[in-house]
C-alpha cells in the first residue's frame, strides 16, 4: 500500500492560533474547498456550514486549490530551447535565464499584463522583433529576479552584484536608446519599468517611463479603432497591448468624489475584511495594519484588544516575508514597526523569530524611497501628505527597533 504524501501546507498565525469568533460564525469559507480549514474548530462552530459537493469538480481543477503554489512549475515547450542569451549581454547561462521567466510567469505575470505570452514566447525563440526585443527581455528577466527564491539578496537592486541590478541597468541603457522610437514592445516596457519601480518603492521615477510608453502609444495609434490594418497575431498583440495600457492609465483617482464617497462607505472597523483589492500583497497589508494600530489606541477590551494585536502581528509577518523579494515591503514594514505600541513590538520579537543583528544590519542597507503612494484610505484631500509613503519613512522607517512607538 503507497500513501500519499500531505501536499498541502497549513500556516499558523504568529501570535494567536484561534481565529477570532466573529470569522468563525457564519463563515462558509471555512468548509470550503479553498480554505479547508474545517478541520480546526468543532462541529459546533460551523455547524451551520454544510460542505459543498465537489464531485462534478475536476481533479485538474481541484489540484489548483489543492497543491502548494510554491511547488508549482511552470512548463513551458518553448522556453525549453530558447537562446534567451541572444537577447541580453548580461549573462549567458540560457537555464537560469529560462527559469527566471518561468518564474516570471507564474508569478507575476498575471498582475503585470503588459504583453501577450504567447506572441512574447513565439518571437522569443524564433529570434523575432516583432513582439520581442532586447529592451523588453532584458526588464523581464529585472522583473523576474523579484520573484525568484534562490536569489537570496534579490531584494537589492541598487548592489551591483545581484543580477536584479545588471539586468535592470541593461533594460536602462536600452531604453536610453529606444525610448523615442514607436515600437509595440517599447510600450510594454515601459509598463514593466514603471511596476518594477513601485516594487522598489520609487514610483517618482518609475512613472516617466509609464508616460513615455503612453506617447509611444499615441504615435502609434495603438487606442484608435484603425490602429493596426493587419489581421492574425499582430493584430491580437497590437489590441492586448493597447487593452494593458488603458487599464493601467484609467485606475480611479482615490480623490474623486464618487470614489472618495465609495471609500467611505466602505470604511469599517480594522477587524473586518477588505472587499476591494491592492495592486500588490502588501497593499492590503498595509491597510488592515494601520487599522489595526489606530483601533488598538482606541480598544479597551482585552479580548478585541488580543484580536487587534493578533491581526497586526499578522500582518508584520506577511511584510517580513515580502520584503524578501522587494524593497516596497521592507519600507512599508519599517512604517508598521514604527508605528507600534511598545507592547505590540515586545509581542512580535517574541513571536516571529526576530533577528536583531540582521534588523541591524537592514537599517544600515536603507534606500531612498520617493513614492507619493497613500498608504492607507484617505478621506481629505488635506490629510493625503501625512498618508504618502515618502513622508511616512522619514517618520517611522529610520527608527531602530527599540524607539517604536515613541512617535505614533
Amino acid at each position: 500500500m503507497a500513501v500519499a504524501p500531505e501536499t498541502r501546507l497549513r500556516y499558523d498565525f504568529p501570535y494567536r492560533s484561534e481565529m477570532p469568533e466573529f470569522y468563525i460564525r457564519d463563515n462558509p469559507y471555512l468548509d470550503s474547498l479553498v480554505y479547508e480549514a474545517a478541520s480546526l474548530y468543532s462541529a459546533n462552530e460551523i455547524s451551520s456550514v454544510s460542505r459543498p459537493d465537489h464531485g462534478t469538480e475536476s481533479q485538474a481543477v481541484q489540484n489548483i486549490y489543492l497543491k502548494p503554489f510554491h511547488a508549482a512549475h511552470v512548463v513551458e515547450p518553448r522556453l525549453t530551447d530558447a537562446n534567451i542569451s541572444l537577447w541580453t549581454s548580461v549573462c549567458d547561462d540560457n537555464v537560469l535565464m529560462r527559469d527566471l521567466i518561468r518564474s516570471f510567469l507564474r508569478c507575476e505575470y498575471q498582475f503585470t499584463a503588459a504583453f501577450q505570452m504567447d506572441l512574447f514566447l513565439e518571437d522569443l525563440a524564433a529570434q523575432r522583433d516583432d513582439f520581442c526585443s532586447s529592451l523588453l527581455v532584458n526588464i523581464v528577466l529585472a522583473y523576474a529576479c523579484v520573484c525568484y527564491p534562490k536569489f537570496t539578496n534579490r531584494v537589492e537592486y541598487w548592489n551591483p552584484q545581484t543580477y536584479t541590478y545588471r539586468f535592470l541597468a541593461e533594460a536602462k541603457r536600452l531604453w536610453e536608446l529606444e525610448s523615442s522610437r514607436a515600437r509595440i514592445t517599447t510600450v510594454q516596457a515601459g509598463i514593466l519599468f514603471s511596476v518594477f519601480h513601485n516594487l522598489c518603492g520609487l514610483d517618482d521615477i518609475g512613472q516617466p517611463y509609464r508616460i513615455q510608453g503612453v506617447v509611444l502609444a499615441q504615435e502609434l495609434g495603438l487606442l484608435k479603432p484603425s490602429s493596426c490594418n493587419v489581421m492574425g497575431a499582430k493584430r491580437d498583440g497590437w489590441a492586448y497591448t493597447a487593452w494593458a495600457l488603458y487599464n493601467w492609465e484609467t485606475k480611479p483617482s482615490p480623490m474623486q468624489s464618487d470614489i472618495s464617497r465609495l471609500l467611505s462607505a466602505c470604511t469599517i472597523s480594522a477587524t473586518a475584511s477588505k472587499p476591494w483589492t491592492y495592486l500588490f500583497v502588501v497593499g492590503p497589508l498595509m491597510l488592515t495594519g494601520y487599522d489595526c494600530i489606530d483601533a488598538l489606541g482606541e480598544e479597551t477590551s482585552e479580548d478585541k484588544v488580543e484580536t487587534l494585536r493578533s491581526t497586526l502581528i499578522l500582518v508584520a509577518k506577511g511584510l517580513q516575508n515580502q520584503r524578501r523579494n522587494h524593497y516596497l515591503a521592507e519600507a512599508l514594514y519599517r512604517v508598521v514597526r514604527g508605528r507600534m505600541r511598545p507592547q505590540e513590538v515586545a509581542i512580535m520579537r517574541s513571536t516571529m523569530n526576530y533577528d536583531e543583528a540582521r534588523e541591524e544590519a537592514d537599517h544600515t542597507k536603507m534606500q531612498a524611497v520617493r513614492s507619493h503612494w497613500p498608504v492607507s484610505i484617505v478621506k481629505k484631500q488635506e490629510e493625503v501628505d501625512s498618508h504618502i509613503l515618502n513622508n511616512l519613512v522619514e517618520s517611522y522607517g529610520s527608527l531602530h527597533v527599540g524607539e517604536a512607538g515613541t512617535y505614533s
